[in-house]
């Protein structure tokens, strides 16, 4: 392919090259560029899936279990562009398979769709001898898994819980006399910010807790890996799984 920009105009070649006959020649190549750098990029992965292509597990699969408790677990999985359908296991016994499509709307900074979330509730709650284990369909599992269950205490009158806790933000719920609650998150005992817990969290409601209850939280500026970060109530009490260390970054792309 003739690159007609890096030519020499003066140059005895250039003045002899047909340039109608050349862009003729190349009219199906330009053609075919054109068509595929407009091509989304889920549409050119789900073509060469449907061709046989391989690529990467790395880059076609992606998951994190972001927390497992006696009670539930939380995380988030992409498969070919979408979100994923996921095998949740305890003690290596199949226990359900769910859907990815809870809406986790700071994931698509990372290139992952917003609803790529999941939470499952255990029929009954686990012990910390119990291992969880949450797997694509063809068996691969998620980054953090397997794990064991953290185990938490109930609380009364005030609810929450840290679910995510990253570098670049931290995300949770928390209810207050069966409201959604004010918080106020400090790093390393610095006060960084008071957020509403209004954030859709609709798979709260089987919990009989309020469906707004959700908080998202970005820092001003990346966090370390050796900060502290805690999510407190006005009156001073913790959530749950608060204080916590920031998760890395690599952890949500699948290095």
């Amino acid at each position: 392919m003739t690159n007609r920009s890096l030519m020499d105009e003066n140059n005895e070649f250039y003045r002899l090259i047909d340039w109608e006959k050349v862009a003729q020649r190349r009219r199906f190549d330009s053609e075919l560029y054109r068509i595929l750098s407009e091509r989304p990029f889920r549409t050119l992965i789900r073509e060469r899936r449907a061709q046989g292509h391989t690529q990467s597990q790395r880059v076609m699969q992606q998951g994190f279990v972001d927390l497992t408790t006696q009670y539930h677990v939380v995380g988030r999985a992409m498969e070919w562009g979408d979100p994923a359908s996921l095998d949740i296991f305890v003690n290596d016994c199949k226990v359900a398979r769910v859907k990815c499509e809870l809406p986790r709307p700071e994931l698509t900074k990372y290139n992952i769709p917003a609803e790529s979330g999941f939470f499952f509730a255990f029929p009954s709650p686990l012990t910390a001898a119990d291992e969880v284990s949450v797997r694509f369909q063809d068996g691969t599992h998620l980054k953090n898994s397997p794990t064991h269950p953290k185990m938490i205490e109930a609380n009364t009158g005030r609810d929450g819980f840290v679910d995510v806790c990253m570098q670049s933000h931290i995300l949770g719920w928390a209810i207050e006399n069966d409201r959604p609650a004010t918080l106020e998150i400090f790093v390393n005992q610095r006060k960084v910010g008071q957020v509403e817990c209004d954030l859709h969290r609709p798979e709260l409601t089987q919990f009989n807790i309020p469906e707004r209850s959700g908080f998202f939280l970005p820092f001003p500026s990346p966090l370390a890996a050796s900060d502290q970060v805690s999510v407190r109530f006005r009156n001073g009490k913790h959530l749950e799984n608060s204080p916590a260390r920031p998760q890395s970054q690599m952890n949500v792309n699948g290095d």
